[in-house]
């Protein structure tokens, strides 16, 4: 396997800009010079290259043997390379490899002098043993002013690459929202990017929705969410399931949810989601979202913060994380994982009586369940949402790309 496929950028090359050209699907594949003469013609659509006659082999860190074919433009010397990638596919199959493809990275690194300028984003290119390289549109956001730009640099770039000479260029887009949460622990937070590719149509409500989702999620930058609309807010929450609400009158009753509040994109409540709700509900906590405390219904002092993230969790002798804890009358307690920052609603209705709700779906008693089973036996496509709380039924689309769930028990990320 190449060297440094384990990077976020070259782990996007396996698929885009180092394009995954065919994969051996957990068995091997053999390529010749044939199969790559074809795909260079598909990919160039042009008769102005020349393969090179023999592969190089290149064992890797892996202890598996990578083919290289070298492709070269005969007017100009343009190189860009074909890689028949090996690895391990898993106990069943053992070897498998992928065919991969640098076309675009390549392109963009020959033109380089050409490079038009940008707001805030830039072309970040790294190289491989060989020549290989790997390319993306790259940007660091803070703010909707920061989108902003983005945005404009994503046009800069399409505009550019239609431009070009060289037909079918597509690299990946890779802009990360930067906030103080973002690595205060080893488990870096990503919820806030947006990832795509140059070739797809993109809008500005498509870089703002996870924005926007992951500032009402941690809700420690107020002046992010007070510069969000009604509309921006409207938008964003479109189809998403993680909505928090409270039981105002016990759970006999409709829960009422928040118009501007949501729960942790895998469900649960995060501390700065839960300190603003107990504002709005009257409990008056000290301090801010980032740290804060206040007297239980148990009469316990409860203290949270995010700069509480040294506890040490020891998964095996060799796996040691350091994260999240809180304090109940002084004492350290760890959260359920190093990286955790979040509550069950049943945690938070034993310390603060509250009965909340992280996401729009109908309690489900045993009489339901069994409805459910029944339900799936003949129509497996209804059954999907009967349990939907019914007035935020039509607002869901299909199961959105960030729900992740929760690792238990060991270390994750």
């Amino acid at each position: 396997m190449i060297k440094k496929f384990v990077s976020k950028a070259l782990f996007m090359l396996l698929a885009s800009s180092f394009a995954l050209v065919f994969s051996g699907c957990n068995t091997v594949t053999k390529y010749d010079r044939s199969d790559i003469v074809k795909l260079v013609k598909e990919q160039t659509n042009s008769d102005n290259y020349k393969v090179s006659r023999k592969y190089t082999a290149v064992k890797g860190d892996d202890g598996y043997t990578d083919r290289y074919w070298t492709v070269t433009e005969k007017k100009t010397g343009f190189v860009f390379h074909y890689v028949d990638d090996y690895s391990y596919g898993g106990e069943w199959s053992g070897k498998t490899n992928d065919l991969l493809c640098d076309y675009s990275s390549a392109v963009l690194d020959f033109v380089k002098d050409e490079w038009p300028e940008f707001s805030i984003a830039h072309i970040d290119i790294e190289k491989e043993s060989y020549g290989v390289c790997s390319a993306r549109l790259t940007a660091d956001f803070k703010n909707k002013d920061d989108i902003n730009k983005c945005y404009d640099d994503v046009i800069v770039m399409k505009n550019f690459l239609s431009g070009l000479s060289y037909e079918n260029v597509d690299i990946p887009i890779d802009f990360n929202y930067d906030f103080p949460l973002r690595k205060n622990i080893s488990h870096e937070i990503r919820e806030g990017d947006f990832d795509s590719m140059t070739s797809e149509d993109i809008t500005i409500d498509d870089i703002m929705k996870q924005y926007v989702i992951t500032v009402l999620d941690y809700r420690i930058d107020d002046e992010a969410i007070d510069s969000f609309t009604e509309e921006e807010i409207k938008k964003a929450l479109k189809g998403y399931y993680y909505l928090a609400g409270v039981y105002r009158s016990g759970k006999d009753n409709p829960v009422e949810y928040y118009d501007d509040i949501v729960a942790a994109q895998n469900g649960e409540i995060r501390y700065g989601t839960l300190f603003e709700i107990m504002k709005r509900e009257g409990l008056n906590p000290e301090g801010s979202a980032w740290h804060y405390s206040f007297t239980g219904i148990d009469n316990s002092k409860y203290e949270i913060s995010y700069e509480f993230n040294d506890y040490e969790f020891n998964y095996s002798d060799d796996e040691i994380y350091y994260g999240y804890y809180y304090l109940k009358d002084g004492e350290k307690v760890p959260m359920r994982n190093y990286a955790i920052d979040h509550f069950e609603v049943s945690e938070i209705e034993k310390m603060t009586g509250l009965q909340l709700k992280d996401n729009i779906f109908a309690e489900r008693t045993p009489n339901d369940r069994a409805e459910k089973s029944s339900a799936s036996e003949s129509d497996s496509n209804s059954e999907s949402h009967s349990y939907l709380e019914s007035e935020y039924e039509s607002e869901l689309e299909s199961e959105p790309e960030w729900i992740s769930s929760v690792t238990e028990g060991k270390p994750f990320g």
